[in-house]
């Protein structure tokens, strides 16, 4: 995605960080349904 994982990045990178990226993802999308249904 916007972050390159190389073989320089520790080991938890490669387990901490897709989760994370979904994570905000999915928040973003969320808050932005919220906010337009709550302009309706």
């Amino acid at each position: 995605m916007f972050l390159e994982v190389t073989n320089q990045n520790p080991p938890w990178v490669h387990v901490i960080l897709p989760p994370l990226v979904k994570c905000s993802s999915t928040q973003t999308q969320y808050l932005l349904w919220a906010q337009s249904n709550w302009r309706r």
